[in-house]
């Protein structure tokens, strides 16, 4: 059962009192953090585009997967959506982060140190290129919204575990161009089955792993105009140690056509 909150941000005070506690991890650490973001000479509320103050209510409650997690995200930071003025403010994302991470290590049944990782990226937000897809809360939800005409097209980034991400997502997400359009759809055909519903088994295997997709479209940077080909054309371009997962591809392809 979720919890209705109204959203908030962490004010700089704030901001640095969450990054202490997360780098420190306290044993006590949602029971500090809990604390922390209700605490009004931390947090202040936040404003619309005009200026003025805005009272939004989210409802925070453990979603396991990640797709469902940013779909939840989306109802309120979404296209034309109450916070969507948003969702480049760093000190609400890592308020949020705040809040879920209280509920990740409180409702979540799971490991309170796997919860909590050992990268501080996975709370606090960065606006470092290579490694803000790792935040916890935001990463779904930017991936989702880079995808949102047709998310089942991202589910290789949206198909892990909130608290889990994976391989792809960090080979993936951590590439602007690879995580949008035709390329982020390859992704998907090759390490998801859309059948069972997850990732396929291996896929973290050379050859042809998510490590290797990264590499190989870096190279493919510097002539290859890949982000206007369709997913069957890079489907016939890529080497032969992506065979295994191309076949895969293929098969899932066809599938679903038919």
């Amino acid at each position: 059962m979720g919890t209705k909150v109204t959203v908030r941000r962490f004010n700089a005070a704030g901001n640095d009192l969450f990054a202490t506690i997360v780098r420190s991890k306290p044993a006590d650490i949602a029971g500090q953090v809990q604390a922390l973001t209700s605490d009004v000479s931390l947090t202040e509320p936040l404003r619309g585009v005009d200026g003025r103050e805005i009272d939004v209510e989210i409802d925070v409650e453990y979603i396991p997967r990640r797709r469902e997690f940013a779909e939840h995200l989306w109802k309120y930071f979404g296209h034309g959506k109450p916070l969507a003025h948003l969702t480049g403010d760093l000190a609400t994302w890592n308020w949020l982060s705040a809040v879920w991470l209280v509920c990740l290590v409180n409702d979540s049944g799971l490991d309170r140190d796997a919860v909590l990782g050992k990268q501080e990226e996975r709370w606090l937000l960065t606006h470092d290129i290579l490694r803000y897809h790792r935040h916890l809360v935001s990463g779904p939800f930017f991936a989702y919204e880079a995808n949102h005409e047709n998310p089942d097209r991202a589910m290789c980034l949206l198909a892990t575990p909130v608290n889990a991400p994976g391989e792809v997502v960090e080979r993936i997400a951590g590439k602007r161009s690879l995580a949008i359009g035709s390329v982020c759809h390859l992704a998907t055909s090759l390490y998801y089955d859309a059948e069972a519903g997850e990732l396929r088994r291996g896929h973290t295997s050379s050859p042809g792993n998510p490590k290797a997709f990264s590499y190989y479209f870096s190279q493919l940077d510097v002539n290859v105009d890949y982000l206007g080909m369709s997913v069957d054309a890079l489907l016939d371009i890529l080497p032969k140690n992506f065979e295994r997962w191309v076949k895969l591809a293929k098969v899932g392809r066809s599938q679903a056509a038919s």
